[in-house]
């Protein structure tokens, strides 16, 4: 008899019904997914032990059978777990509220078991949460004056996590100075001068080398020491974790090497990251002349609501004299133009106006060679 069985026979009140159940079993990521990110996380506990917890904690067993669900577990294994369902969640783009939390139950355990990563994590969502209230309010919060000391001890010591989430608020709030001290702070700690890492922050590490990339590459033009981030990024990330990195890092090879943008740029496309599927088709179109392939890509892009991949459509239609399909996806753009968003494109009207502005002359052309075919 499972787990789950055994507990809805013997507290069918905590769960209500089999539904529930049932619920979790669908939501719940496979075994194997879960053994494999297990695996790659150095986990110290087997799917055999956290499976039961994993169930237990989503069921909302009563604290006697979750201390015993519990023994022998430590607030970083608890972190492996909650980092898994975060793994997945990234990974698929899509946030079940249910797991969601689940993931935030095992972060409140943790730091009851004195985990400072999951300390730091919600110390800092505390602290972000309240920006923005008067000093005052702030200052007759307890939770808030509770969670910035909890925080400035971490930093203190300097704890990586907490030192890496000041950049990414700094990064956010535009300022890439301060956010640039942090990181730097960060790699100078964790990184020593032969470049090993310290044991078990690859995942992190690498993050921060991508962020120290973006800041090189968005606000100080540096394409050679992005470069050199964003190489020393994807090393220690897997392509699921860093497909954002791939996708910018292609940006910097797309005129001067661009067989290796396209390379960079296919690897972000495996993972769903759907604004490599438009630069791919103009990389195709444009670099390679290949507007079969372009159109491809285009295809995909307009599947997933890309305005941009509509706009390289058309022009590679027109590039093949195909003046019905040009036809075809010069209406569909009108339409998009007349929507007050489309896909997650708030500017699509302006983008509209200045794609029929841009091109009135192939426009005409296309209703012109259209009509006659």
């Amino acid at each position: 008899m499972s787990f789950v069985s055994q507990f809805l026979k013997k507290k069918p009140d905590v769960l209500g019904t089999l539904e529930v159940s049932k619920k979790f079993m669908e939501h719940f990521p496979k075994k194997k997914t879960i053994n494999k990110l297990l695996f790659d996380l150095n986990s110290r506990l087997t799917y055999k032990k956290l499976y039961p917890i994993y169930v237990g904690l989503y069921h909302g067993v009563p604290v006697p059978q979750q201390q015993k669900l519990l023994d022998g577990v430590k607030g970083s294994d608890l972190i492996v777990m909650r980092n898994v369902l975060e793994k997945v969640r990234n990974r698929t783009r899509y946030a079940r509220p249910d797991m969601l939390k689940l993931e935030d139950k095992l972060l409140e355990l943790a730091a009851e078991l004195g985990n400072n990563d999951a300390i730091a994590i919600l110390s800092f969502r505390s602290i972000r949460e309240n920006m923005g209230t008067n000093s005052a309010a702030e200052a007759n919060n307890e939770e808030v004056t509770i969670a910035k000391k909890l925080f400035k001890d971490l930093y203190n010591i300097n704890h990586l996590l907490a030192i890496k989430l000041l950049g990414d608020l700094a990064l956010e709030a535009n300022n890439w100075e301060e956010a640039l001290t942090f990181y730097n702070k960060y790699i100078n700690i964790a990184v020593k001068d032969n470049g090993h890492l310290l044991t078990g922050n690859d995942d992190l590490t690498g993050e921060v080398y991508g962020k120290l990339g973006e800041i090189e590459f968005t606000y100080l033009a540096n394409m050679t020491k992005a470069e050199e981030y964003w190489q020393k990024c994807l090393e220690l990330t897997s392509v699921e974790d860093s497909v954002r990195w791939y996708f910018l890092a292609a940006q910097i090879y797309m005129s001067s090497e661009p067989l290796k943008s396209r390379i960079l740029l296919e690897k972000a496309a495996s993972q769903g990251f759907k604004e490599s599927l438009t630069s791919l088709g103009f990389l195709e179109m444009n670099y390679f002349r290949d507007y079969g392939r372009a159109k491809e890509w285009f295809k995909l892009g307009m599947e997933v609501f890309e305005l941009q991949s509509y706009i390289g459509f058309f022009d590679c239609c027109v590039k093949n004299e195909d003046w019905i399909a040009a036809l075809k996806c010069l209406k569909s753009i009108e339409k998009i133009g007349t929507m007050e968003s489309f896909g997650s494109d708030n500017t699509n009207k302006a983008t509209v106006s200045n794609f029929m502005n841009s091109r009135a002359e192939f426009i005409d052309k296309v209703r012109l060679k259209s009509a006659l075919v």
